[in-house]
Formats: structure tokens, C-alpha cells, sequence
């Protein structure tokens, strides 16, 4: 193959030197000139570099202590969660399969919004990396029940969590967020108590109940 030797293009872009460009923090193409080992002529070509907005989770979270009467009406998934690696500061890198679709979460610390990136990864792969989750897992069953113009997720856990129930509810934007009028089943908000975070359940256990 015929490497290539690249610069960026200081006659096509001023701003190039010195501080990080501007093309750079706004999205927009950058001319890229580049040099073959046999080509001296250095003729540009464009090459698009472009930063990345993280994907930001916004979530409320409640204590259920009755749910609903008419539950098994709606859908819902099995859900089985290990955790690869957990951070001092709450960062984590956790497996999900959910039902017969499988992926590998990575989410940065915070309480009601915080950085969430997944991928979609094969079901062989979760296979080999879920021994690696041991003593770190949940298993739960999800219920979707729509509110209004939001999806409540109820999460009914078995196992060693079994009785405890936790309804999680995303949204667009904070003002969303703030603007929610939870249902009065929901219960307790429990948003930023850090015993009900799945990745302190799944180490910790459930907290004793109030």
C-alpha cells in the first residue's frame, strides 16, 4: 500500500497554527495536504475531521412499592446486566442482553444526566465476556407503560433482589425532565441515591427498605 505522509493545509486554513482550530470545535472540514513518498508535488485533498457530541442520558428514578394493577397488559423484556469494570467515580462499562438482542454500555458518573454511549455487540461475544461480570449482575424484567408523552420503564428484579421495583423515566431535555408530573404509584424519587444505581445494586445488594 502506498503510505502517505499528511499536514494540514496552513494555506487553505490560516487558523490551523497555534490553537486547536476553530473547523475543529464547529464540525467543518479541515484541507488535509498530503505526500506520497514519490509524489512531491503535494497536492491537497479533502480530508472531513469532526468532533463527536456525546450521547447524554437524562433520567429520573422512583421507588415503586405497588405497581399497577393492569402490569401484565404491557410489553415487556427480560433483562440479565453484568459489569465489566466500575470507576471510584461512578464510571462504568457494563453488558446487557435483553432478551435475544445483546450490547456493551460504557456511562460516565453523574445522577440525572450522564454520558451514555452503546454499541450493539454479538450474542457469542456477550457469552465469553459475562463470566467476566461475576458477582457484579442484575437480572430484572422491564415494563413499558406509556404516560402521557413519556415511556415509563418499570423494572421488577429477581434473584438475590427479588421484591424490589424501580421505574426509570428518560427524557429530551432537563427542562423535560423538570417539567414531569409522576404518577402517584411511582412512589419515592430516588434519582440521585446511589444505592438504588444498577451497578450498586448489582455489587451491593438492595438498601433496606424505609
Amino acid at each position: 500500500m502506498d503510505a502517505r505522509r499528511c499536514s494540514p493545509d496552513r494555506e487553505g486554513n490560516p487558523d490551523l497554527a497555534g490553537e486547536p482550530p476553530r473547523h475543529l470545535a464547529l464540525g467543518h472540514p479541515v484541507h488535509t495536504r498530503c505526500y506520497a513518498p514519490s509524489d512531491t508535488t503535494g497536492l491537497p485533498f479533502r480530508h472531513a475531521a469532526r468532533v463527536t457530541v456525546p450521547r447524554i442520558e437524562i433520567e429520573r428514578k422512583f421507588l415503586v412499592s405497588s405497581t399497577p394493577a393492569d402490569l401484565d397488559r404491557h410489553p415487556s423484556t427480560a433483562i440479565e446486566q453484568g459489569y465489566l469494570a466500575v470507576a471510584d467515580d461512578g464510571t462504568e462499562v457494563r453488558i446487557r442482553r435483553r432478551d435475544d438482542d445483546a450490547t456493551l454500555t460504557v456511562k460516565g458518573s453523574g445522577g440525572r444526566s450522564r454520558v451514555e454511549e452503546e454499541l450493539e455487540i454479538a450474542g457469542e461475544r456477550f457469552e465469553r465476556l459475562w463470566p467476566l461480570t461475576a458477582g457484579r449482575r442484575i437480572e430484572k424484567r422491564r415494563y413499558e407503560i406509556p404516560d402521557g408523552g413519556a415511556t415509563i420503564e418499570l423494572d421488577v428484579y429477581g434473584g438475590d433482589l427479588h421484591g424490589l421495583v424501580v421505574a426509570e423515566v428518560e427524557f429530551d431535555s432537563e427542562e423535560d425532565a423538570d417539567a414531569f408530573s409522576a404518577p402517584e404509584w411511582l412512589g419515592r424519587e430516588i434519582t440521585d441515591d446511589a444505592r438504588y444505581k444498577n451497578q450498586s445494586l448489582a455489587r451491593d445488594g438492595a438498601p433496606p427498605r424505609p
